[in-house]
C-alpha cells in the first residue's frame, strides 16, 4: 500500500516537473535548482530522478510539512 501512495505522489509530480521545466521563471526555488544541475557530460536530471528527489524533499522533515507540501503539490498542478 505504502508503495501505492509513493506511486501516485510521484505521478503527481510528473505533470507539475514538466510545466516547470517549460516555464523559466525568473524566481529559484528548489526543483528549479535541481533542474539546472548538469553531470560531467552536460546532462540535467531526468524527470523521474528530480520527482523522486522532490518526494525525498517531501517526507524528509516532519509529518506535518510533508503534508503540507503534498497538499501544495496537488493544488499547483490542478492550477
Amino acid at each position: 500500500m505504502a508503495l501505492e501512495k509513493k506511486q501516485q505522489v510521484l505521478e503527481a509530480l510528473s505533470p507539475v516537473v514538466k510545466k516547470r521545466r517549460l516555464e523559466k521563471s525568473k524566481e529559484k526555488c528548489q526543483p528549479d535548482i535541481l533542474m539546472e544541475v548538469q553531470n560531467d557530460n552536460g546532462e540535467r536530471i531526468s524527470d523521474d530522478l528530480l520527482q523522486f528527489q522532490l518526494y525525498g524533499l517531501m517526507f524528509a522533515g516532519s509529518h506535518s510539512s510533508a503534508v503540507l507540501f503534498l497538499w501544495l503539490v496537488k493544488f499547483l498542478g490542478e492550477n
